[in-house]
């Protein structure tokens, strides 16, 4: 809008046509304001939404299961926030070199509503349980949407039909979602190219290679050269089977064939990241990786699943390949000159073959 300055050179005309602007753009905006309020809370539009409500059940004297209605709500908001959730993911998966997202508020309210369910006795839900069968809310078409739009594998989860679902596999949302890629596809895809792991000319730091050479000088002064040296033979074993047991876990991460939902290479990315999550440059794909771990843990907890339904669960593994602080690589000066800025789209391009 723009702001009128009286001034005796200005034309009468030009001030009446900025005047007629400002009103116009008022109006403008009060037309929209009206067509958001009409079309999102019009009594005739809310009625459709909270006229959703339909008990089935009865109890042995024909009245309405009085709980049976706080089930229907609670499960119904679940649809909506499900909803919220699938918008900030797929804004995600179109913006995903922006800012970082944090749709784990979301599924913190999903947890938080499991509080009220909570409140039902078994007996309460028993009372209309029956006309339910064989429902189940895993059969809603939203929360299958999300698990391909995380990445959830399909052999790990939830099948309560025996078989494929029509109202889910038959429908072009379905669809369209497992032909995208996921948000784990995503993150692997970005991770594969983390800073440090392609082996290329311009660049001077290996970081599996400095990585791999940190942990055999780690394992070999910590715990085989004290265990050799030990006198006692029963610590001396206990020292070297602690020593087998610490190298056969960090041999483990170079295992093609171990089962995990990452990549090989988009693994040593995100350890890279959290070993040195100190960098500016690595400070917000680190708090990145952390809401994806927030993320699957609310996921997980909201719908009681167990930790191998988690998309990112191989973000929570990272701990046990960590190394202590002084035990990492050092990094060469034109590495720590790369990463001591932030920096996005082709300026990343720019350093790198700087």
């Amino acid at each position: 809008m723009r702001r009128v300055t009286s001034r005796p050179d200005m034309p009468c005309a030009v001030v009446g046509a900025i005047l007629k602007e400002n009103n116009g753009l008022r109006s403008t905006k009060r037309q929209l304001r009206s067509r958001f309020w009409i079309d999102n809370f019009w009594p005739d539009n809310l009625n459709s939404l909270l006229s959703c409500q339909l008990p089935v059940g009865q109890t042995d004297s024909g009245q309405p299961v009085h709980d049976e209605h706080l089930f229907i709500v609670t499960h119904q908001a679940f649809e909506l926030w499900f909803k919220q959730v699938i918008f900030e993911i797929d804004s995600v998966r179109q913006l995903f070199s922006g800012k970082v997202f944090d749709e784990g508020k979301m599924l913190l309210l999903l947890t938080e509503q499991i509080m009220i369910l909570e409140t039902m006795t078994p007996l309460d839900f028993m009372d209309f349980r029956r006309a339910l069968e064989p429902a189940s809310g895993f059969q809603s078409l939203q929360f299958r949407l999300l698990e391909n739009k995380l990445g959830v594998r399909e052999d790990l989860r939830v099948n309560t039909t025996g078989g494929s679902s029509p109202m889910t596999t038959a429908c072009g949302p379905w669809e369209e979602s497992s032909a995208q890629p996921s948000l784990l596809d995503l993150v692997q895809r970005w991770l594969e190219r983390t800073p440090g792991l392609n082996r290329t000319e311009d660049c001077d730091f290996q970081f599996w290679e400095e990585y791999k050479m940190a942990v055999e000088r780690m394992l070999h002064e910590e715990y085989l050269l004290p265990a050799e040296r030990e006198t006692d033979p029963s610590l001396k074993q206990l020292k070297m089977a602690d020593y087998k047991k610490q190298l056969d876990a960090f041999h483990s991460i170079d295992n093609l064939e171990a089962e995990r939902n990452f990549s090989h290479k988009s693994f040593q990315g995100a350890l890279m990241i959290a070993l040195y999550r100190d960098e500016p440059r690595f400070s917000q794909p680190f708090h990145l990786l952390t809401l994806l771990m927030d993320t699957d843990a609310l996921l997980t907890n909201t719908c009681r699943m167990s930790d191998r339904y988690k998309p990112f669960v191989d973000l929570f593994n990272l701990s046990t390949f960590l190394i202590p602080r002084s035990r990492i690589p050092p990094l060469t000066p034109k590495m720590k000159r790369s990463l001591s800025i932030i920096l996005r789209g082709k300026d990343e391009d720019e350093v790198e073959k700087d």
